[in-house]
């Protein structure tokens, strides 16, 4: 099917469907993971789709990607490098990475697990899990975050928690 549609700076939208419709998928074309089998992908009118590296790399420099449940995280490496992968990745030293994160988990008061930094993703609680995700798609200060359903494992309190730590940081950050 045909899909079109736009979102502006500060926009939210969200994409509802039951389980197995696509959404998921939708969401990896827009971030360029993937390319559709007809059509195209544009951001700021330029056709993202037919993107190779390192300008498909750039694009998503300006992405945060959270995805569905606990599948996002790499079970080898712990929270702290799982959650600077971006940095490495766009080539980028993680020396103020901490910082960053942990004044986020002050000013926002968020509550973390002992040793949060430390933790593989098999020893997290699901909010923990969540956590991780969210502090590694905002690391680089994006301007659209894609989110693939990730609070559903979360109870009402946690998920709301989450989505509330993700409006403020919207608002500090622009």
């Amino acid at each position: 099917k045909k899909i079109n549609f736009s979102i502006f700076p500060g926009e939210s939208a969200i994409i509802l469907g039951r389980s197995g419709a696509g959404k998921g998928l939708l969401l990896r074309l827009f971030a360029g993971l993937f390319k559709p089998t007809s059509g195209g992908v544009h951001w700021s009118g330029m056709a993202i789709d037919g993107l190779e590296y390192p300008k498909r790399q750039e694009l998503q420099r300006h992405m945060g990607f959270i995805f569905d449940g606990k599948t996002g995280l790499l079970p080898n490496l712990n929270l702290f490098e799982n959650i600077i992968l971006p940095l490495a990745y766009f080539g980028e030293p993680p020396t103020t990475a901490k910082a960053i994160i942990q004044r986020y988990i002050d000013d926002f008061k968020l509550p973390i697990q002992e040793n949060f930094w430390e933790l593989y993703p098999y020893q997290c609680t699901h909010f923990t899990y969540t956590l991780a995700q969210v502090f590694r798609s905002v690391l680089t200060g994006p301007k659209i975050l894609l989110l693939d359903n990730p609070f559903n494992t979360q109870g009402i309190k946690i998920a709301q928690m989450l989505f509330e730590f993700l409006g403020n940081l919207r608002d500090r950050l622009g």
